[in-house]
C-alpha cells in the first residue's frame, strides 16, 4: 500500500488514538472539503507495533463515527490518507531535524499528554534532547541555520490540556534557548516567525473498536489502527497571526473556532468533562469497572459523579449555573453513548498530572470560596494515591505514567505506614507542582478516606 504524496504542511508530534481521531481527521476534511491539500509527518520518540503497522498500512487508517446528536444516529466512517510518513526523533534524529525544512511547512501539532510539556535542567545536549520542548527547539533552530523561507509563519498548536498551553510551551522553548545558548538572533526569529496558539481540543476517542469486525466490509482494507470516536468535535484556537485565513475551516462544517480568549471555553471542559474522566478512572478501576459507559450505569458511581459536578466543581466556576448545568448535561449525555466503549485504562495514562491540571484548581478554589475541603474531590484524590500504591491496578493493567512518577509511589509505599506514605507523597513538589501538605486538614482527610477503602468505596 502506497503512501500519500502530499507536500508536507503539517508535523504532528504523537500517533495516538486521540491525533488520530481528532486533528488528523480534521486534516483529512480539509483536503477532501477545500483546496487545503496538506499532508502530516507523524514525529515519534519510541517505536511501538502502532508505528510499523501504519508503514505496512501505508499511513491510512479509518475513523469511525459513531453516536447520536440531536436525535440523529450518526454511523459514518472515513479513510485518512493525509498521513505522509513517519519519523523517529531518537532513531533517525538527522531526517527529524529536516522536516524543518520541508517548503509548504505550517503547523505543528503536539498531544504529547500534561506531562510532556515540560522542561529539564539535565536535558543540555541540542543533538540528543530528551524532552518534546526541547526537541521542537532543536527542530526551529535547525529550520532558522537552514531554511530559505525564514519570513514563512509557522503556528504552533498544542493540543495538551493544561492552561496556556502554548504560552507555556513557548515559554519552555525559550529556556531551552538560554540553556544552550543559543544566539539571540534566533530568539528574535522565533518572535517573529513561530506563533504559539493557546488551544482547546475535545472530542471523546475510544480508539480500536471492541467490534472491529462490525465493520470489516464497510472498509477498504484489514485495518489494524482504526479508531471509533463520538461525533462531537471542538477546536478553539487562539486566533493569532491571522492562523484563520491559512486553516480553511470556514470552508466546512469543522466545530473549529478561531477565538481571543480561550479561558472560558477550558475552564468549563477541563474542569467538568476532563475532571470527570479522571475520577472515573480513581473510582473507577479500583472497582473493576473497564468503560466509561459501565462506570456510568453503576447508580452509585454516576450518582458520586453527579453529586462531584453540583457540589464541588459547578459553583467555582464564572460561567452562569445554567450555563454550566448545560454543559454538564450535555457531558452526561456524551458519556452514555451507546456505542463508545472508552476504556479507563486508556484514560489513565498519566493520571497524576492530570489530577493536577484538571481537579487540584478546583479543589483549591473551592476552599477558597468555602473556607473548607471539597468532599468529593478529596475522595478521587484518596483513591487515586491508593489505586497508584502499585503499578498494576485491580483488572491487571500495567498503570501508565512517567517513569519517576511510578518511582516517587513506589518509593512512598514501600516500606512505610499508611500515615508516612501519604504524607511523603502530598509533600512531593515534583506530583503536584506544590506541597499540597500546606492545604489545612488534607493530609488527615486523605488518611481518613483511604482506611474506609476497603469497607466503602466511595461516599
Amino acid at each position: 500500500m502506497l503512501k500519500t504524496e502530499l507536500p508536507v504542511k503539517i508535523i504532528q508530534f504523537g500517533k495516538g488514538n486521540f491525533l488520530r481521531g481528532f486533528s488528523t481527521w480534521m486534516i483529512e476534511i480539509l483536503n477532501k472539503e477545500t483546496d487545503f491539500n496538506g499532508g502530516i509527518e507523524i514525529v515519534e520518540t519510541f517505536d511501538t507495533a502502532k508505528s510499523q503497522q501504519l508503514i505496512n498500512q501505508g499511513f491510512k487508517y479509518h475513523v469511525i463515527e459513531r453516536g447520536i446528536d440531536n436525535d440523529i444516529i450518526i454511523d459514518q466512517i472515513t479513510i485518512i490518507n493525509a498521513i505522509t510518513g513517519l519519523t523517529n526523533s531518537v532513531k533517525s534524529y538527522d531526517s527529524f531535524l529536516k522536516l524543518a525544512l520541508e517548503p509548504q511547512l505550517k503547523f505543528i501539532i503536539s498531544n504529547t499528554t500534561e506531562a510532556g510539556i515540560a522542561f529539564k535542567s539535565e536535558d543540555t545536549d541540542i543533538n540528543q534532547p530528551l524532552t518534546f520542548p526541547s526537541r521542537l527547539t532543536a527542530l526551529l533552530f535547525y529550520r532558522f541555520k537552514h531554511s530559505v523561507h525564514l519570513e514563512e509563519s509557522i503556528f504552533v498548536l498544542p493540543c495538551e490540556l493544561i492552561d496556556d498551553n502554548a504560552d507555556t510551551l513557548k515559554g519552555i522553548v525559550f529556556k531551552y534557548c538560554e540553556l544552550w545558548n543559543l544566539p539571540p538572533e534566533f530568539v528574535k526569529w522565533l518572535n517573529n516567525t513561530i506563533v504559539f496558539c493557546n488551544t482547546l481540543v475535545d472530542r471523546i476517542v475510544s480508539g480500536y473498536p471492541k467490534t472491529p469486525d462490525a465493520f470489516r466490509e464497510r472498509i477498504n482494507f484489514q485495518d489494524k489502527l482504526m479508531v471509533e470516536c463520538e461525533p462531537y468535535h471542538f477546536w478553539a484556537i487562539e486566533n493569532k497571526g491571522q492562523i484563520n485565513k491559512v486553516f480553511p475551516v470556514w470552508k466546512t462544517n469543522l466545530n473549529i473556532r478561531f477565538v481571543n480568549d480561550i479561558k472560558p471555553y477550558k475552564d468549563l471542559k477541563v474542569r467538568i468533562l476532563n475532571g470527570a474522566h479522571t475520577a472515573m478512572v480513581a473510582l473507577g478501576m479500583l472497582q473493576g469497572i473497564k468503560t466509561v459507559d459501565q462506570f456510568m450505569s453503576d447508580t452509585r458511581l454516576r450518582t458520586f459523579l453527579e453529586n462531584m459536578l453540583t457540589h464541588d466543581i459547578l459553583p467555582t466556576l464564572s460561567h452562569s449555573k445554567k450555563e454550566s448545568n448545560d454543559f454538564k448535561n450535555k457531558v452526561f449525555d456524551r458519556f452514555q453513548n451507546p456505542f463508545i466503549k472508552h476504556q479507563l485504562s486508556a484514560i489513565q495514562l498519566n493520571s497524576i498530572s492530570k489530577f493536577r491540571a484538571r481537579l487540584l484548581p478546583t479543589l483549591k478554589k473551592y476552599i477558597d470560596l468555602n473556607g473548607k475541603l471539597p468532599n468529593y474531590i478529596t475522595e478521587v484524590l484518596a483513591h487515586l494515591i491508593w489505586l497508584y500504591r502499585q503499578s498494576i491496578s485491580p483488572l491487571g493493567y500495567e498503570l501508565k505514567d512517567e517513569t519517576q512518577v511510578l518511582d516517587i509511589f513506589k518509593s512512598a509505599w514501600s516500606g512505610n505506614g499508611l500515615e508516612k506514605a501519604v504524607s511523603l507523597l502530598l509533600g512531593n513538589e515534583e506530583l503536584w507542582g506544590e506541597d499540597l501538605l500546606s492545604i489545612e486538614g488534607l493530609k488527615n482527610e486523605i488518611i481518613a478516606k483511604i482506611k474506609l477503602l476497603n469497607s466503602t468505596k466511595v461516599n
